[in-house]
């Protein structure tokens, strides 16, 4: 266990956000056809997902305020998995920190698999666990029905959730009637067309947009150079989240501390403190140590998890599996302790096509081999990347972001647990209602 000293405090508040997968498409085709955005307002929230009131999940680890059904715990599941393949993907990739959203690169990978058939359909069944669904509606119905119980209640709640979908065609291009009605209804993405052949202009429309739905938090999603003459349809999806704090952190009270980069080079970091009672857990099994950080209302919340070694990280990021990750949430204690974490930003951004790749979806990267013949009649229809941005702050004001720290928890005492996130760690965003996972992450330098 690593230990370290006590202090305690009250605390500031603090803000998350962002992110936005975009899948940009190209063919030889024509043509285009609009659908309507669809937006719910109302505050209950969908009848598929309500139910008895405090209901757990043994299968999933989570406690919703309604009932768990069978096709919310099949998204859990699906995404949950995806997501740590994912993540162990780009770990093996970059050395850096690492963040993104699992829930909304699932979304607009669901959005593409409305149009996919054959070989390719199959395919993104299989990597993105699409399976774990009895069929095609039910899974198309739940995001849109997570979407619905995470955005609906987060004034009451104190927080904003906004999920952003919209299909940029090509002006003149056609695409199937149903197709377009499909992802109105379900993902709430209305089309808009645009001139792909003037490329800076087209850029500029679709950055434009991405900043308006997320408050100007996602920026510059799509770069110069990567939109083509020959690209026909983008497919854009931006997540954006907003909260404070349960407990929130005393801008008075932060520290400079070390902060193990490596097991021999520290950093030295601007570390906040936290006190009160929060749910945490030990696993034997994975050497680590587990803190879930609520926001204002409990339903969103961030999980922490510290390898109990400073030089752990490596060992959890492979083994963390899904039934770990649900064995870690199910047996969370509520315990009065402190929290010591470090103030950090992420700004991540990456093209998740060659990770895809590497994952199976081969055919949908290929013009020769990809099957979107549900979204256009027009042949050669391809993905020809798949973007991704994801922005976290974390600090003892008002933040962008979601993150935070973690430590292994010490000798407890009179004065209970201390958990000290001075070494890299892994966290996760998460509603605690659905079992959603907005964010996943790893912190392994606070200065980055």
């Amino acid at each position: 266990m690593t230990k370290s000293s006590l202090s305690t405090s009250r605390t500031g508040g603090r803000r998350t956000t962002v992110t936005s997968p975009i899948v940009r498409i190209r063919t030889d085709g024509r043509t285009n056809r609009g659908g309507k955005k669809k937006i719910k307002n109302g505050r209950k929230p969908p009848a598929r997902l309500r139910g008895r009131q405090r209901t757990v999940s043994a299968s999933s680890g989570v406690t919703t305020s309604w009932e768990a059904t069978s096709v919310l715990s099949s998204l859990v599941e699906s995404t949950r998995g995806f997501a740590l393949g994912l993540f162990r993907r780009l770990c093996d990739s970059t050395d850096r920190n690492i963040v993104f959203s699992p829930l909304s690169i699932s979304a607009a990978m669901a959005m593409t698999y409305i149009g996919a058939r054959g070989n390719t359909r199959y395919q993104m069944e299989k990597v993105l666990r699409f399976h774990h669904f009895r069929n095609e509606a039910d899974m198309h119905s739940t995001f849109s029905a997570v979407e619905d119980v995470i955005s609906t209640s987060g004034k009451e709640a104190q927080y904003t959730f906004v999920q952003a979908n919209r299909l940029f065609g090509q002006a003149g291009m056609s695409f199937r009637h149903d197709f377009l009605m499909d992802t109105s209804r379900h993902y709430h993405s209305s089309l808009a067309t645009v001139e792909f052949s003037d490329e800076e202009m087209a850029r500029l429309a679709i950055n434009s947009w991405v900043a308006g739905k997320t408050g100007g938090k996602v920026n510059g999603v799509i770069p110069q150079g990567l939109l083509k003459p020959l690209t026909k349809l983008v497919l854009v999806n931006a997540v954006y989240f907003a909260g404070k704090w349960r407990t929130e952190f005393d801008p008075q009270v932060i520290n400079m501390a070390d902060f193990y980069v490596t097991p021999e080079r520290t950093e030295n970091v601007p570390m906040m403190q936290l006190s009160g009672e929060f749910n945490v857990t030990e696993d034997p099994n994975l050497d680590c140590a587990a803190v879930e950080l609520p926001y204002s209302g409990n339903e969103i919340v961030m999980d922490i998890i510290l390898p109990n070694q400073r030089d752990g990280l490596d060992r959890l990021q492979s083994q963390l599996t899904r039934r770990a990750l649900n064995r870690i949430f199910r047996r969370y204690l509520p315990l009065e302790g402190s929290v010591f974490l470090p103030k950090f930003r992420l700004t991540e951004e990456f093209s998740l096509k060659a990770q895809l790749t590497a994952m199976g979806l081969d055919d949908l990267f290929s013009q020769n081999r990809a099957d979107l013949s549900g979204m256009t009649a027009q042949p050669g229809m391809h993905v020809s990347d798949a973007l991704h941005k994801a922005v976290i702050e974390v600090s003892q004001e008002e933040a962008e972001g979601a993150t935070t720290l973690t430590a292994a928890v010490t000798a407890r005492s009179r004065r209970g647990f201390e958990f000290r996130a001075d070494h890299p760690f892994m966290f996760f965003i998460r509603d605690k209602r659905t079992g959603a996972v907005l964010f996943l992450g790893r912190l392994v330098d606070p200065r980055n």
